[in-house]
């Protein structure tokens, strides 16, 4: 994905909401941000050792819950897998538009 904006346009974020996570996990050590030397008013943004062991460690555990509360779902779960991707389905046309 592209910049900020779109970064911003995809989470649902204002521009000044985007800064203020990624210095939220900059403080935290699991990004770095360098100054992009294309575009001074840019910085390019990098997952530093602590964010990819951050995502290391809770992936599995989230993909876990995930995979058990589908199972959990018995017969509706075709139903509830065909209305999420209509979601994910309109709110990217929502995102689209901007």
């Amino acid at each position: 994905m592209g910049g900020q904006d779109a970064w911003g346009t995809a989470l649902g974020l204002s521009r000044a909401g985007v800064s203020k996570t990624l210095g939220k996990l900059e403080k935290r050590d699991f990004i770095t941000r360098t100054p992009n030397p294309a575009d001074r008013r840019a910085a390019l943004i990098t997952i530093a050792k602590a964010g990819a062991k951050a995502i290391g460690d809770h992936f599995p555990r989230q993909l876990a819950i995930e995979v058990d509360l589908l199972a959990g779902l018995g017969a509706d779960r075709e139903r509830v897998l065909e209305a999420l991707e209509l979601l994910v389905t309109a709110m990217e046309g929502r995102a689209d538009r901007g």
